[in-house]
């Protein structure tokens, strides 16, 4: 499905979604949930998914794919050059804390002291940033996502005016980590 349709999807979902009760029957404990649940789930207002959705495809779309999917040999890059990987909850962005992934985002990334992705301080703010990630985190399956929050407690939108170094020391070196 094309970007622009899942784009206007989710968005259709969530105003379906903003309409519901809130204390309504969730369902049989096994079922998936499905979008405006997960949504709901992760805390992510409507308005700040479709403006990260528009800076991803303004800024990012270009190298990570338009559905943040990622380059496909993301995995194997040679030395010649480093291929995006994908952003949304199928590759390894999820094994970054909120910090690691705003940090990167803000301060760029590179392989052998190589850049291979630009940073983007100067042309994003950090509520732009912030909403990029509300996007692609928006398509991450649930159990990604749960499993994201449960490793890193502390990654449910902590906020700072200014993108602060990893402290694990973990670094966005190489794309296949």
């Amino acid at each position: 499905m094309g970007f622009r349709i899942r784009f206007f999807v989710l968005c259709l979902l969530l105003a379906l979604g903003a309409c519901q009760q809130s204390d309504q029957d969730a369902g049989p404990v096994d079922a998936q949930p499905n979008d405006v649940t997960q949504l709901r789930m992760r805390h992510f207002p409507a308005e700040r998914v479709a403006r990260g959705a528009r800076l991803f495809k303004q800024h990012c779309a270009q190298c990570h794919g338009p559905e943040a999917q990622g380059h496909p040999s993301w995995q194997t890059p040679s030395m010649k050059y480093a291929a995006a990987p994908p952003l949304n909850g199928t590759g390894n962005d999820w094994k970054r804390s909120r910090v690691e992934l705003i940090f990167t985002i803000l301060n760029g990334a590179s392989r052998d002291g190589v850049a291979v992705m630009p940073p983007w301080k100067n042309r994003l703010s950090r509520r732009d940033t912030e909403d990029l990630m509300i996007w692609f985190q928006a398509l991450w399956p649930a159990e990604v996502y749960k499993k994201w929050l449960e490793d890193n407690p502390d990654n449910l939108m902590a906020s700072s005016d200014k993108a602060k170094k990893p402290k694990t020391g973990k670094t966005m070196e190489k794309n296949s980590q």
